[in-house]
Formats: structure tokens, C-alpha cells, sequence
């Protein structure tokens, strides 16, 4: 759910998860991403980003054609 998470972030240019807000859930989700157990599964950040794009594009392209 990491990549997901900053993929949203960098689509909707927002901070979902906030340090100054919740410190513990950020330190803890960095040292996560940090583990080599967690590199291998994780999915990139960037290719869920164009995933996102190319899923949201015709949706888009419906709404401007209605």
C-alpha cells in the first residue's frame, strides 16, 4: 500500500501521510521501505504513477465527450 500511497501523493500533489501530524506512522513507514524484504516486494512509486495515468485516461476522455 506504500507505493499507492505515494503515488497519490505525487498525483494529487498532497501529503497523505504527514510527519508533523502522525510522526510515528511516518518514521515507521520510511524504516520500513528501508528493509530489503520490503524492496523486493514493493512496487515502484513511478510505475504506479503511470499505471494511475493510463487507468484515468479514458475515464477522462468520457467525461469530456458527455
Amino acid at each position: 500500500m506504500f507505493s499507492w500511497v505515494k503515488a497519490t501523493e505525487q498525483l494529487s500533489d498532497t501529503k497523505l501521510i504527514d510527519a508533523a501530524k502522525t510522526p510515528l506512522l511516518t518514521v515507521w513507514m520510511e524504516r520500513f521501505c528501508e528493509l530489503d524484504t520490503a524492496k523486493a516486494v514493493l512496487q515502484d512509486v513511478n510505475v504506479v504513477v503511470e499505471y494511475a495515468k493510463a487507468a484515468q485516461a479514458p475515464i477522462a476522455a468520457a467525461a469530456i465527450n458527455n
